[in-house]
């Protein structure tokens, strides 16, 4: 089974005295698909409720449904980690849902198992409260 890299690190020690690390990322096809499939439906539905890019400060909550059974958690390495699937996320919907995401200012996130696989997410302008509810949720209040 061939596996593509996901990064390549170059450490020059030329120059500065010090090494120096750079890194490439490499996008797998399959996320890249998928990231355009993000692109697309995203797009449709801005498009349709007639909403532009957001510009201000932003909200997101998301759920991912794994396939597998209810009482399972998804763990397996084929059901992704899932900051990747953030980011896949992330990468999707930049320049169509929010011009840009160093928008997204509070965020929550989970994966789940579910006999339907797919995905839920809301994406609003932020509140102050967001935070508030987040630490309680957490149990930091």
């Amino acid at each position: 089974m061939k596996q593509e890299a996901n990064a390549w690190v170059n450490v020059d020690g030329e120059g500065s005295g010090g090494p120096v690390m750079k890194m490439k990322s490499i996008t797998p096809t399959a996320t890249r698909e998928y990231e355009k499939m993000i692109h697309n439906l995203t797009y449709g539905a801005m498009l349709e409720a007639g909403i532009k890019p957001y510009d201000v400060p932003l909200f997101k909550g998301t759920i991912f449904y794994i396939p597998g059974q209810n009482d399972e958690w998804p763990t397996s390495i084929r059901d992704g980690d899932l900051d990747n699937l953030e980011k896949a996320l992330y990468d999707g919907m930049n320049k169509v849902v929010f011009s840009d995401d160093k928008l997204i200012v509070a965020e929550i996130h989970a994966k789940v198992c579910s006999e339907r696989p797919g995905v839920e997410m809301l994406i609003r302008p932020a509140l102050k409260c967001d935070v508030d509810n987040m630490r309680k949720s957490i149990g930091f209040l």
